[in-house]
């Protein structure tokens, strides 16, 4: 969308006030869906300090120190950190989803000022 609107721009000198708002708000959704998305899918890794299920805690410890305290896990202390693991991957999964429902409302929206701006720029260059 902004190739596009980069590509049938005319020089700012000859834009209204009109036209300059469509650009800005077109330019200023856009930014702000590409956020969103970014949002959506950074990775986010927290995770309890003990947890023996996640996978960067697993990762940092060495291969016979993660087998020893896996083997010699009670079984209600596997049974927490599996209930708080699941509450976790939860959170995290709802906020990444929200931004991406953010990014398709903003990225729609942004539809329409950018619509706008080339026709704007379309019949100035004709």
């Amino acid at each position: 969308m902004v190739g596009v609107l980069a590509a049938l721009a005319t020089p700012p000198k000859t834009w209204n006030l009109a036209l300059w708002a469509l650009v800005c708000s077109a330019a200023a959704l856009l930014a702000l869906g590409v956020y969103f998305i970014y949002s959506a899918t950074f990775p986010r890794l927290a995770c309890p300090p003990e947890s023996l299920i996640f996978f960067g805690r697993i990762a940092g410890l060495p291969y016979d120190d993660f087998e020893n305290r896996f083997i010699n896990r009670v079984p209600s202390d596997y049974l927490a950190d599996l209930v708080r693991q699941c509450h976790q991957n939860a959170v995290i999964a709802d906020a990444k989803y929200r931004y991406v429902k953010a990014s398709y409302h903003t990225l729609a929206l942004a539809a329409v000022p950018w619509a706008l701006s080339v026709y704007a720029f379309r019949t100035m260059s004709h």
